[in-house]
């Protein structure tokens, strides 16, 4: 029998002698009584894992209608190609033949690649809301079937959420809920704008080594 403060022991088994202390008996007087577990002092805080950071880059993909080979900006996500992730998403969702029906966005539209993934696109490209399009149709024109996002930069983070299909529609659908779980991404803000300069603003040389002229 393991031992028990005598004070507390006789308050909790309401006076009477003889009660064993077994941990497991009934304390008729604490009716309606809460418990508080305080851990002992000194004892380590609970560890927290953070969420690791998303991985972005950008593939430069080629563009069949543009033999130039200026080529299409089509961001990958945790390894995966965007598009590839939106289409599992709209087939899941029943969208059938429609599902996926984008292509990375020309890189003759970017005045600025660096400007408009960090929020701040050409006019062309602005959105009362702020959010880019990140997407295009498979067409190769932005506007006919774009895919928006929400960009917010903090000092050491980009994240990526609010993710809208084109020109919304209605918010039953299931395709709708489905693109409310996609993200939010977060990725680290150095790495993210260092995928970004690898793709000179327009007007601007690079020597061979990718990196801004004198």
């Amino acid at each position: 029998m393991s031992e028990r403060p005598a004070g507390l022991w006789r308050f909790l088994s309401g006076g009477r002698p003889g009660v064993p202390w077994t941990g497991a008996t009934s304390f008729p007087n604490l009716h309606g009584v809460l418990f508080v577990i305080i851990p002992p002092l000194g004892a380590p805080p609970p560890t927290h894992h953070p969420r690791p950071m998303d991985t972005f880059a950008l593939d430069l993909q080629e563009d069949p209608d543009r033999p130039d080979g200026a080529g299409m900006l089509v961001p990958r996500i945790n390894g995966r190609d965007l598009i590839d992730q939106i289409r599992d998403l709209e087939m899941a969702a029943g969208e059938g033949k429609l599902a996926g029906a984008y292509a990375g966005i020309r890189l003759s539209n970017f005045q600025s690649v660096r400007s408009h993934f960090l929020g701040s696109p050409s006019p062309v490209h602005e959105r009362e809301d702020g959010k880019i399009p990140v997407l295009g149709c498979a067409c190769g024109i932005v506007a006919c079937w774009p895919l928006h996002v929400r960009v917010t930069v903090a000092p050491d983070v980009v994240t990526w959420d609010g993710f809208d299909p084109p020109f919304g529609g209605d918010p039953s659908r299931d395709v709708f809920r489905r693109y409310d779980a996609l993200g939010p991404f977060r990725f680290d803000r150095d790495r993210y704008e260092a995928e970004l300069t690898r793709f000179p603003d327009r007007g601007e040389s690079r020597t061979p080594a990718g990196r801004p002229s004198d």
